[in-house]
């Protein structure tokens, strides 16, 4: 979502519009104001300790609105758009837009009855729920990523399909494009074997340790190695779970975990692997599919949400129907003992991705804007929009 955040709003000032983005302070090294672009900033304000538990922090948003006012009264500024990034942004951006009598756009980026419906066993927000079917309700309009999450607001929240529009996520191919696999290898020091890949938060939701057991269940003649990214700290729950499992299934030689890498060090990941694999029970987009994609690697990715539009099955990788590791297993042994049909996903899966490069994604988000202020002739008056976010 902050990668999200920040490539729209550096799109958005290349076409004439000045962007504000408000996000709480997370410790003392935050700077009151950040410049992440021309015309564009990054403002952090204070709404509760920086260390509050985020299932806590709806208890501070008064106090983020009441900071976000003085702030934007003593710049005396004002704003043409709100768009919300997240259910406890849109909170606060209700208020506002109501007071400032401006349009508010919403995107969930995720949805919890969505996550629910995948992991009934997560024990659930209680007020999450409720808040984000206020929002879908309240909203002048939301940006979903695809189709499946349109559907979903239209047939469980009742919003009338005109209000919702569907702009899939984007991909900077400046930073992720093909690169030389060998010298990629060589540079996350890698031995040279086929590369298996993950990429994401280490959560249930992500379905990694499902990753492991098709691993597990490899032919040894893929000779292959698993190689996941992700995870902030070393000992944090899933972390342990994982490499608990790990050891129990006999993997540990084949099994690397590297942590949490910098955006701008990952394209020599996607790169020096073979495949990508995205086993997720749900997920908004798939941002790091379409990173995979840009740099030339074919996925293999859950049937979910918004993968079942990015990914071509059988063209640009696999989509897999089932959660479970024999299907995702089978997959693997076809790509990994297959170069040629790999490279040929792989130049399908590049020529798709450079359909979705930030500058046309944010060409389409400020349409959305500009038709919106048209209903909201007094706020006009100025080209800034107000992105609040977590």
């Amino acid at each position: 979502m902050s990668i999200y955040i920040r490539e729209l709003a550096r799109e958005l000032t290349l076409h004439g519009a000045e962007v504000d983005i408000f996000s709480r302070t997370h410790g003392p090294r935050d700077s009151r104001i950040v410049t992440i672009a021309p015309h564009a900033r990054l403002i952090h304000l204070d709404a509760g300790p920086p260390e509050t538990p985020k299932d806590q922090l709806r208890n501070y948003i008064p106090e983020f609105i009441h900071n976000l006012q003085e702030f934007v009264y003593q710049e005396n500024s004002q704003y043409d758009v709100i768009h919300s990034h997240y259910w406890l942004s849109a909170l606060a951006g209700l208020p506002l837009a109501r007071n400032w009598d401006i349009p508010h756009i919403s995107t969930f980026h995720t949805l919890q009855m969505i996550k629910l419906m995948a992991l009934p066993e997560e024990r659930p927000d209680n007020t999450r729920a409720p808040s984000e079917e206020k929002i879908a309700k309240s909203t002048d309009a939301i940006i979903v990523s695809d189709s499946h999450e349109k559907e979903f607001l239209m047939h469980f929240y009742g919003v009338l399909p005109s209000r919702i529009h569907i702009v899939p996520c984007g991909v900077d191919t400046a930073l992720f494009h093909p690169m030389d696999r060998s010298q990629s290898k060589q540079a996350i020091g890698t031995d040279g074997k086929p590369l298996v890949l993950f990429v994401g938060r280490l959560d249930p939701l992500k379905g990694t340790d499902l990753l492991l057991y098709a691993i597990s269940m490899l032919n040894e003649t893929s000779d292959s190695e698993l190689l996941i990214v992700g995870g902030e700290s070393q000992e944090e729950p899933e972390m342990e779970r994982l490499k608990g499992l790990t050891k129990q299934l006999g993997l540990t030689d084949l099994v690397r975990f590297e942590g949490s890498i910098p955006h701008n060090k990952l394209p020599l990941y996607y790169n020096a692997a073979e495949v990508l694999v995205m086993p997720s029970y749900a997920e908004s987009f798939g941002l790091t599919a379409l990173e995979a994609m840009a740099c030339g690697t074919p996925v293999i990715a859950a049937r979910v949400g918004g993968l079942a539009s990015l990914i071509n099955d059988g063209s640009t990788g696999y989509l897999v129907p089932w959660h479970r590791p024999d299907a995702f297993a089978q997959r693997l042994e076809v790509l990994l003992t297959n170069p040629h049909l790999r490279d040929a996903m792989g130049k399908a899966a590049l020529k798709r991705a450079e359909q979705l490069g930030w500058d046309k994604l944010a060409k389409r988000v400020l349409v959305i804007y500009k038709k919106l202020m048209e209903q909201f002739p007094e706020s006009a008056i100025v080209t800034k929009q107000c992105v609040n976010y977590r």
